[in-house]
């Protein structure tokens, strides 16, 4: 195997903390390990190109279509669909991880903050380092 289970989830760690699209600072990171920072290079564009021709694609065919009630309701049903995959790949990764099930309250914590308090994210970012920098240094 060319790269752990282990390395894999600190790339991903470290792409997450990149501002910008995680697909693209994942492919940057894997990239960069790969073959430095042509690999990198390489990555990237491999990642944005097809990604911005699919997606003029799927413009270009679905534009008309934006108006009609079944195409507004087909995609008001995906959205659930679209939250279960997303809950199943955290609660796959999230089983592989470190972090056992007392840490489950921090995601609760953050979604209440965001969505009910519209505390900004940045915010919320700072205060998590934070938090994880105290618990690390004189909890643990």
């Amino acid at each position: 195997m060319w790269m752990t289970d282990e390395e894999f989830d600190r790339l991903v760690a470290q792409a997450q903390l990149m501002p910008g699209a995680f697909s693209i600072n994942l492919a940057a990171v894997i990239g960069r390990r790969v073959d430095g920072r042509r690999g990198s290079a390489v990555a990237i564009a491999a990642t944005v190109i097809p990604l911005m021709l699919l997606f003029l694609l799927l413009v270009a065919v679905f534009s008309p279509m934006r108006h009609w009630d079944l195409f507004e309701s087909m995609l008001r049903g995906m959205r659930p669909a679209l939250i279960g995959v997303l809950a199943v790949v955290a609660f796959r990764m999230g089983r592989s991880s470190k972090v056992d099930l007392s840490f489950l309250w921090v995601p609760f914590v953050v979604a209440v903050a965001v969505g009910i308090f519209q505390l900004a994210p940045l915010y919320i970012l700072l205060l998590t380092v934070g938090a994880g920098f105290l618990y690390g240094k004189f909890l643990r």
